[in-house]
C-alpha cells in the first residue's frame, strides 16, 4: 500500500482485532502471576486510540519514550506508568507531568535526579521513591 500512494510514508495499518487478541494473552499470564502491566506502544505511541484500548483492558498505564508521547498520553487521559524510556523529561515538563502523575521517571544523571527532586517539593509530589537517595518506600 505504500508503493501504490496509498498510505502516505510513516503510516501504520493496525489490526486492532490482533491486538486485542495477543494484548489479552499478555495480561491473562501476568495476571495470573500478580504482576501490573504497562504497555510501551514503541513506533505506535503517538496513537492514543491504542492506549485508551489497553487501559480499558487493565493495563496499568503508558511507558512514554519522550516528552512528546507525554503529552500525547496526557491529553487523551491515559495514566502515565514510566517517563523518560529514551529521552528524558525536559525541566520545564516536569511540573505539568508530575502534577498529571506518573509511577516512575527513567532519569540517566544525577541532574535529572535533582531537577526532579526540586520539582516534587515544590508541588509537594507524593512519590514512591526519595529522588536524593533513590530509595523506594
Amino acid at each position: 500500500m505504500h508503493q501504490t500512494g496509498q498510505l502516505e510514508p510513516d503510516t501504520y495499518v493496525v489490526d486492532m482485532d490482533i491486538l486485542r487478541q495477543n494484548a489479552q494473552k499478555i495480561l491473562t499470564e501476568a495476571s495470573a502471576a500478580n504482576i501490573d502491566l504497562y504497555f510501551m506502544l514503541k513506533q505506535l505511541g503517538r496513537n492514543p486510540v491504542i492506549g485508551q484500548e489497553l487501559v480499558a483492558m487493565g493495563y496499568r498505564g503508558a511507558v512514554v519514550v519522550d516528552f512528546r508521547e507525554a503529552e500525547i498520553m496526557m491529553r487523551h487521559n491515559i495514566p502515565l506508568g514510566n517517563v523518560g524510556h529514551l529521552v528524558q523529561t525536559p525541566k520545564h515538563m516536569l511540573e505539568r507531568v508530575m502534577a498529571y502523575g506518573t509511577e516512575v521517571f527513567t532519569v540517566f544523571s544525577l541532574d535529572k535526579v535533582r531537577e526532579i527532586n526540586e520539582t516534587k517539593t515544590k508541588i509537594r509530589y507524593d512519590s514512591r521513591c526519595d529522588c536524593e537517595s533513590g530509595i523506594r518506600k
